[in-house]
């Protein structure tokens, strides 16, 4: 059972996880196909306020994300397929399978930019197409860009390049604009706009450098030309990324969450909607962000009145004891519960290249053993390092635990060797029978069975 649950790892899904780990909430962020949101796509960002030099979008994503991991948040990858919102606890399902409980939910699944999908446009992304003439314009200073679309934002957007561009040529595929009367007159006044319109884009032109150009196809002649450009700005629309809520929650028209004004509450009490996904009209990092802290604030505040678990009860262990209830193994999830509710003194971290998590607490000694590849050379040298490190934290009278982020090969290589070298077993095979009592699915690997046996052999 989880307090809360974040859907969506952009500005706002981070922020609200951040703010929510704070007030030690520890919400579990479920992330999707596209970690970090939109700006994982974007070169640099001069908008978003505290980086006067400005910094690359997914470093920002990168940095917002280890911050909610300093305070104790935990990230998950997967796919919400399915939401069931009839009743609290709410379930979700991951990936068509596995299925998560949790008190409250946070939605802040964005909303994604329709594409032309033609030749040369997902790979150029960044490189001279763009998607948000607000977040990209400034850098196509004294250039000429087209902006494809017809509707009242491709108006505006138009509009706005050309504080920026020299020339800003806007390409339609009918005769006649979409956008309302206003945005039309506006945008047609505007002398550095010319137009091409009554012709379709069949494939984005690049260099090495980037985009150098359109080619389009003429609807009434059939005849084809590339417009050379520096810069495409697609404005076709958005849509909204809530297919796998099933119409539980209110939308609009075109299928943004609707929300309390003022707040984040959504129709159904526990969930809570912020970003690009409730945001048709801003969708910047900066409100999106805004409204992540708002969410957080407004679920902290629905919890406190209307709980149905009581959290002052310690959860279930998921974790194990090895040896007399003082040595335990177990994965990211459960190293916080061994250092809180056990009194872990030692953590052995046998994660790869992965850092020291952000819930360490600064009195637990942490010992990392980059165990790596399960191929490598040195693989016994280090399954003798680890395996000592845990026996001798054990014999100096503390609890120790050790960490493999779920690898059941390397804890039960581990959990075999303390077995043998706590002379509890006096066989490898007797050792790795006492670690399947407590773990079925242990899978002990052939070099990682191979180095137990060099080491333990006599």
């Amino acid at each position: 059972m989880q307090k809360v649950v974040v859907l969506g790892t952009g500005p706002a899904g981070l922020t609200a996880a951040i703010y929510l780990a704070r007030a030690n909430m520890n919400p579990l962020v479920i992330e999707g196909n596209e970690p970090g949101g939109q700006l994982t796509l974007t070169t640099e960002v001069e908008n978003f306020p505290g980086f006067p030099e400005g910094i690359m979008g997914p470093e920002l994503m990168q940095n917002m994300r280890k911050q909610a991991e300093r305070f104790g948040a935990t990230f998950q990858r997967g796919w919400v397929t399915k939401a069931d919102l009839t009743k609290r606890p709410f379930t979700l399902t991951i990936d068509g399978s596995e299925q998560i409980q949790t008190e409250t939910l946070i939605v802040s699944t964005g909303a994604s930019a329709k594409l032309l999908e033609i030749p040369g446009e997902k790979e150029n992304i960044g490189r001279g197409v763009s998607t948000c003439a607000t977040c990209d314009g400034f850098f196509f200073r004294g250039k000429k860009v087209i902006i494809v679309g017809g509707g009242d934002s491709a108006m505006e957007e138009a509009n706005f390049l050309t504080r920026f561009a020299t020339e800003v040529r806007v390409v339609h595929r009918r005769s006649e604009l979409r956008a309302s009367k206003i945005m039309q007159d506006r945008a047609r006044k505007n002398p550095k706009i010319t137009w091409s319109l009554n012709c379709t884009p069949i494939e984005v032109i690049a260099g090495e450098k980037g985009v150098t150009g359109l080619k389009v196809k003429h609807n009434d002649t059939g005849t084809e030309e590339i417009i050379e450009t520096e810069g495409i700005f697609v404005a076709i629309g958005h849509r909204p990324n809530t297919a796998f809520l099933q119409g539980q929650i209110k939308t609009d028209e075109t299928g943004y969450i609707v929300v309390t004004p003022g707040t984040t509450e959504t129709n159904i009490p526990g969930v809570f909607a912020c970003g690009d996904v409730q945001d048709h009209r801003y969708r910047q990092a900066i409100t999106a962000a805004g409204t992540g802290c708002m969410a957080a604030l407004d679920c902290e505040k629905f919890l406190e009145e209307n709980a149905v678990h009581d959290w002052s009860m310690p959860e279930p262990k998921s974790y194990q004891a090895l040896v007399d209830d003082n040595i335990f193994f177990g994965g990211a999830a459960d190293v916080e519960s061994m250092i809180k509710q056990e009194g872990v003194e030692v953590v052995v971290d046998l994660r790869g290249e992965a850092e020291k998590p952000a819930f360490s607490n600064p009195d637990v000694q942490w010992i990392q053993i980059v165990l790596g590849d399960n191929a490598i050379t040195n693989q016994d040298v280090l399954f003798k390092q680890a395996i000592d490190e845990v026996v001798n934290a054990y014999k100096s009278g503390k609890k120790v635990a050790f960490h493999c982020n779920g690898g059941r090969g390397r804890t039960g290589a581990v959990a075999a060797g303390v077995h043998l070298t706590l002379g509890l077993s006096t066989t490898l095979q007797e050792a790795e029978e006492k670690v399947k009592d407590i773990r079925p699915a242990v899978n002990i690997k052939p070099a990682q069975r191979e180095a137990l046996e060099k080491l333990f052999e006599a």
